[in-house]
């Protein structure tokens, strides 16, 4: 789907509440994490503002996923002065928590943070990333038991953003990703966002005086990765300095700079990917 109509379908999922874990997919760099940032920033719905927010790139434990939970979700907490209450459950459940880096929890010795988990993500709306850039070490029956867990035991609702190109097919991994949309994902919307998507995002983030010229290139070599899109518009402003260029002069000249800056990421990304078999 276009991000337009990609984001009418999120939006219209986020209202129904049987959609406990909803996954937005796509190739990389196609806008994914922009068009929930969108979605979160103009919602009316209280809880969808105030979603926990985790990466899961680099992360090898569950217990590293529910620390950045609650990180994340500190701040929303020390805003509407509920840190008191958050505290009085703990004490409930016999917990004592601890957090050196904030300030309303810097009385407090004991370590153990990974207990808050089920009380600061309970009923909450959580947003899991880069679920393909985890640590090899964090399987993905451990991330799929952890989501499975906190939407039947704790009323939490996922929303998962896929690079679904990058998904690990190594060993039982891929038989593991099918019943992970299976059993655990409720609704999936895949988001193919066209060229001229890409670019009208991409120049949001990088203005530029030779957007027609640019526009025109970047459709006719298909590319719909805002961030290779982004870059190529950075190194034209680059090369080109701001000068006043007719448009004769920039139909001859810009489609030879995104040609060559295309050709340099599909290196690089080349040399990644062997590197890192």
């Amino acid at each position: 789907m276009s991000l337009a109509k990609t984001k009418e379908r999120l939006n219209y999922l986020l209202k129904c509440d049987d959609n406990k874990v909803i996954a937005l997919s796509g190739k990389w760099g196609t806008g994914k994490t922009y068009l929930w940032k969108e979605i979160q920033s103009e919602s009316r719905k209280d809880e969808v503002k105030k979603a926990l927010y985790v990466s899961l790139f680099g992360l090898s434990s569950v217990d590293q996923i529910k620390r950045k939970l609650i990180e994340s979700a500190i701040p929303n907490i020390e805003s509407h002065g509920g840190v008191l209450d958050l505290l009085k459950s703990l004490y409930k459940a016999g917990v004592n928590v601890a957090s050196e880096h904030y300030k309303s929890m810097a009385a407090l010795k004991d370590l153990n943070v990974v207990l808050m988990a089920p009380v600061v993500c309970r009923d909450k709306f959580i947003v899991i990333d880069d679920i393909e850039r985890k640590h090899s070490n964090l399987g993905i029956d451990e991330v799929l038991g952890f989501i499975d867990d906190y939407s039947q035991q704790f009323g939490a609702r996922f929303i998962l953003l896929l690079n679904d190109d990058q998904l690990s097919t190594d060993g039982d991994q891929t038989e593991l990703w099918s019943t992970f949309r299976e059993k655990v994902i409720d609704e999936e919307v895949r988001l193919s966002t066209s060229p001229a998507e890409a670019f009208s995002i991409a120049i949001k983030l990088t203005p530029t005086k030779y957007a027609e010229a640019l526009k025109s290139a970047i459709s006719i070599c298909e590319l719909t990765n805002i961030r290779i899109v982004s870059k190529i518009v950075k190194i034209a402003n680059l090369i080109l300095n701001n000068r006043d260029l007719t448009s004769a002069v920039q139909a001859r000249v810009v489609p030879s700079i995104v040609l060559f800056q295309l050709f340099i990421t599909v290196e690089f990304m080349t040399v990644q990917t062997s590197s890192s078999r």
